[in-house]
C-alpha cells in the first residue's frame, strides 16, 4: 500500500526531527566529556602545584561537581528528553522553517504546505489537491537532493578503487545514482 504524501512529509519532517536530536545528543555528549575533562585536569593541576588546603580542594571539588553536573543536564540530558519525547519538541512548522533555512530551493514550499494541512478541517477539495501537489513537488526536492549529496560526498571522499572498503563503497553509491 502507498502512503499519500501528506502522511511521506510528515514522516520525513518527524525523521529530520530525531535526527535533529540525536545529532545534538552526540555534540552535547563530545562538548561535554571536553568540559568535563578539560575541568578535572584543571582543577588536577591546580591542586597539584597549589598545595591547598582543606577549604580551597572542597571548593574545587564542588566546582568540578557543578562543573559535571552543569555540561550533563544541558547537553546530554535535555537532548535526550527532548529525543524520546518527554518533553515538546520541535513543532512542524519550526522543523520546516529549518529546513528552509539549509536548503532554499525548497523555502517556503513546506512552511506552506504544512499551513494547509492546518487549514484543512472542512476537507475542501482545492486545498487537498493543492497539498497533495505541493507534497508530490517536495517529495521530488528530497530526491533530487539526494542525488547532489552522493555527488558531494564523491568529491569529499575522493574514492580509491585501490583501497577496498571505499572501492565497494564507490561502487555502491555509483549503482545508486544510476537508479
Amino acid at each position: 500500500m502507498q502512503q499519500s504524501p501528506i502522511s511521506t512529509l510528515l514522516g520525513q519532517l518527524d525523521e529530520y526531527k530525531r535526527k535533529f536530536y540525536t545529532n545534538l545528543l552526540l555534540k552535547g555528549i563530545l562538548f561535554s566529556a571536553a568540559v568535563v575533562l578539560s575541568a578535572y585536569l584543571l582543577f588536577n593541576t591546580l591542586e597539584y602545584f597549589g598545595h591547598f588546603g582543606s577549604i580551597f580542594r572542597t571548593v574545587l571539588f564542588f566546582g568540578f561537581v557543578a562543573v559535571f553536573l552543569f555540561s550533563a543536564i544541558f547537553w546530554v540530558i535535555k537532548p535526550l528528553v527532548y529525543l524520546y519525547g518527554k518533553q515538546k519538541p520541535l513543532s512542524n512548522e519550526q522543523a520546516a522553517q529549518q529546513i528552509g533555512r539549509f536548503f532554499p530551493e525548497v523555502g517556503d514550499r513546506l512552511l506552506n504546505t504544512l499551513q494547509l494541512v492546518g487549514l484543512n478541517h472542512n476537507q475542501n477539495e482545492l486545498i487537498l489537491a493543492s497539498i497533495e501537489q505541493k507534497s508530490q513537488q517536495l517529495a521530488l526536492v528530497k530526491s533530487a537532493d539526494d542525488k547532489e549529496i552522493t555527488k558531494e560526498i564523491f568529491t569529499l571522499i575522493d574514492c580509491n578503487k585501490d583501497d577496498s572498503s571505499f572501492g565497494i563503497l564507490h561502487d555502491k553509491l555509483v549503482q545508486m545514482e544510476a537508479v
